[in-house]
């Protein structure tokens, strides 16, 4: 008599949000998402001031060419208030005496962005952050450091 033994492995996978799927704004899919979760968003453009207070990853779903995020008010497009987020693939603009990303924490990640009207294009204020093939054209200031150290640009 022979025995087989199985071994299943279960390997987690980070749930992922779609907007407007599952949310009809960025907003509301960070409000719902648990740390580490994805969102992607879908093809458009999106109007609205976003504030990133948890750990997640904000992707677009085919890059900045598709898929715009403008300023709803005078205020930054992204604020990021907590560590580890990531925000790709986007084009972020209207933020004209403000931001488009101002980032007060640390190790974050912002790709494939384009940045354009806004006052600042990137706000830094915090350490370990990375800016990775970003084209920014400003009012102001592209890349705006304060407060900020060992960042990668």
């Amino acid at each position: 008599m022979s025995v087989a033994i199985v071994l299943v492995l279960t390997i987690p996978i980070q749930a992922k949000i779609i907007v407007p799927n599952d949310y009809p704004t960025i907003q509301q899919a960070i409000n719902a998402a648990s740390p580490g979760e994805t969102i992607v968003i879908k093809d458009g453009t999106y109007t609205e001031n976003v504030k990133v207070n948890k750990s997640v990853t904000i992707i677009s779903e085919n890059g900045s060419a598709n898929c715009i995020v403008q300023a709803a008010s005078n205020d930054h497009v992204f604020e990021i208030a907590v560590d580890n987020v990531t925000i790709s693939g986007f084009t972020i603009k209207g933020a004209t005496s403000y931001a488009g990303v101002y980032i007060k924490a640390n190790s974050t990640t912002i790709q494939d962005v384009k940045a354009e009207n806004n006052y600042y294009g990137i706000k830094l204020e915090g350490r370990d952050n990375a800016i990775l093939d970003c084209n920014l054209t400003f009012d102001g200031y592209g890349i705006y450091f304060l407060y900020s150290s060992n960042n990668n640009c």
